[in-house]
Parts: structure tokens; sequence; C-alpha cells
């Protein structure tokens, strides 16, 4: 699917006091989600909120909330994306952030991915327990979806690419509901109920990441 033009999310504080975080991280490489087969559907008009505009300013990728829980992590990476369940793993070649994963035929795929050269320092960030603070919000690079034909209500899977690519979401859902199609992040069965693996923890960002999701659907 061919890029679309940048996409960027509007955060509810003043310009000049924003700050677009490059996203970074010390994962180490991990296998790439699979697209689902797909079966091309009749493309529709949705309404819509116009995706809102962001004026950047400043550096830096980083955690910006640390809560530890036993022996996994409570994250928020540049104030806008939330991601529990994280471990920190010592591998061959250092330590590294594990991020929750999903098992499809037999294969682990991690819901987010974070390429390690953008942030070496994010595992120290971490371990420090605070994080740091002043840097909000992601460049959304891309969003590519893959049509379902299942006659139910998941209309398709959503890939977002963030700061041309550091930082990647995998298995988002478009959902079919009464007022059009919206955007659910991803889920696993917890007791008898759901919970969410990775999730838009600012509105305006998630605003941001469901237009871009359902421009790429209206595009086919």
């Amino acid at each position: 699917m061919t890029s679309r033009p940048r996409l960027l999310a509007l955060l509810s504080t003043p310009p000049a006091a924003a700050a677009l975080a490059a996203c970074g991280g010390t994962s180490e490489p991990s296998a790439t989600t699979a697209a689902p087969p797909t079966t091309a559907a009749p493309t529709r008009a949705v309404s819509r909120d116009t995706a809102p505009a962001y004026v950047p300013s400043g550096e830096g990728v980083h955690v910006t909330s640390v809560v530890k829980a036993g022996t996994v992590y409570e994250i928020v990476l540049n104030g806008v994306i939330r991601v529990p369940n994280v471990r920190i793993i010592d591998g061959t070649k250092g330590k590294f952030l594990g991020f929750p994963q999903r098992e499809a035929d037999g294969h682990r795929f991690d819901y987010v991915y974070i390429d390690s050269t953008a942030n070496p320092g994010l595992v120290a960030e971490v371990e420090g327990g605070h994080g740091v603070q002043g840097n909000k919000g992601f460049t959304i690079t891309k969003a590519e979806v893959h049509r379902l034909d299942t006659g139910g209500k998941k209309k398709a899977f959503g890939t977002f690419f963030l700061n041309d690519g550091a930082v990647k979401l995998y298995s988002w859902s478009l959902i079919e509901g009464e007022r059009g199609l919206w955007l659910a992040a991803p889920s696993e069965k917890a007791g008898n109920d759901f919970a969410d693996v990775v999730e838009a923890s600012d509105r305006d960002f998630k605003k941001a990441l469901e237009n871009a999701a359902i421009e790429a659907f209206d595009r086919g």
C-alpha cells in the first residue's frame, strides 16, 4: 500500500509547549505481524471528524511514565501510548524491553515494535522508575489496513507506522458500529472479560489513529 501524507496528532498542550517524541527503544528485532487473508470489499464513505492537526516541536523518544508491578512494568510512550506487562529481558547483546505478544500459526508476534537504534537508553528510563517528562506525541507516518470478508462487525486489521517506522503498532481493528467505523485497540481475554494489551491513552492521538485507519480503509 502506498504511503499517505503524514497525519499528525493534536495534543491538548499549547503548541509552544508540545513536544514531538521520535519514538525509540531497545527491543530486539522481532517478526512482523503476518497479514490475514483478505478479500476486497466495496469502499463506502464513512462520516468522521476531521483529523486534528499538530504542530511538532522538540525532539526525543522516551518513556514518560513507569509503574512497576512485580517483575513487569506498565509504561507510557511519549505520553500517548500505554503498554502494560512490559518486561526487561537480559539478551545476548544486553538488556531490552519485551513487549506483549500474540501467538499465531505457531509463531509469536509483538503488538508493539520499537527500532532498537531509536533510543538505546529506553531500558534505563524504565529502570529509573519515573520516566522522562516533556515529550508528547508521535507522527503517524502511515496506516495500513487488511480487509476482512467475514460478514461480521470486524471489517479490517490495522497497522500503524509512527515516526517513519521507528515505532509500529500491530493488530488494531476497525469495527462497524451504529455510527460508522471505529478503531479498537488489541485486547486479550482476562478472566471473564477482555483487557487491552496496548492502547492510545491520549484522546486526540487515538482519534488521529482512527482517522488514519478509516482513510486507508476508504482508499481500498
